[in-house]
């Protein structure tokens, strides 16, 4: 099942180099306490902005949105809105408000004069960065197959993704892995989408029953693709 995508992870894989400024592309930084607009077609409302990136964000709002809904976030004391794309809701029990994962359809121009630059640098991006808050946004929860490679272009064992994101996952598997670990999250082909191949580092390990829970930072995702795994994701 793994021939061709062991044969993909082997080239991309091969003499990686990661620019910092791809490093820092999807870092996903809090950003409680931040509110901004949402404009849902004509429609305006206020969410609160609970976590950010270049990629998207994860915002709470009690305006009621579908998945896959267009809808474009402003901050004009900070720069452009931007546009983007629903791919995930929730809600909490005893709460108005709901939460949603949103992926931006910019371009980089774009991207360069909007909010999200100036908000990022508000919250500290440019600064030393924490690694507990280097995680990713536009988190979504899965369940499917998949295996864990190595930098040799070998499997280490098959497991079962669990969380993607645009910027790491959580794999389930059924063995430890020790943290720091170079990795790459191996996903056969889903529907029309090419093989999934993401190399990474091991950043947080946690037993859970007979399985291991590892986090996954990725080094250098195709972040359109795993966009659209996401997509893909959350019409299923």
């Amino acid at each position: 099942m793994f021939d061709k995508l062991l044969n993909k992870f082997k080239a991309a894989v091969a003499g990686v180099s990661i620019p910092a400024e791809e490093r820092r592309a999807v870092i996903r930084i809090g950003g409680k306490g931040f509110t901004v607009n949402g404009h849902d077609g004509a429609k305006g409302f206020q969410c609160d902005l609970l976590d950010v990136s270049v990629a998207g964000a994860r915002i709470r709002a009690e305006h009621k949105l579908k998945v896959g809904a267009r809808v474009r976030l402003s901050k004009d004391t900070l720069g452009d809105s931007v546009n983007g794309r629903v791919v995930w809701a929730g809600s909490r029990l005893g709460t108005l408000k709901n939460q949603y994962g949103v992926v931006f359809e910019e371009t980089k121009e774009v991207m360069a004069r909007s909010w999200t630059k100036r908000c990022l640098q508000q919250l500290g991006l440019g600064s030393k960065v924490g690694i507990k808050e280097r995680r990713r946004t536009v988190r979504m929860p899965t369940n499917f197959a998949a295996a864990m490679g190595n930098f040799q272009g070998e499997i280490m064992c098959d497991g079962k993704l669990v969380q993607l994101s645009a910027g790491g996952c959580v794999l389930a598997i059924p063995g430890h892995v020790d943290v720091g670990t170079r990795v790459s999250l191996m996903v056969p082909a889903l529907g029309t989408l090419d093989p999934l191949i993401c190399p990474g580092t091991v950043k947080h390990i946690r037993k859970a029953g007979q399985t291991v829970l590892a986090a996954i930072e990725f080094y250098q995702p195709n972040v359109a693709l795993v966009v659209r795994y996401l997509n893909q994701l959350a019409n299923t």
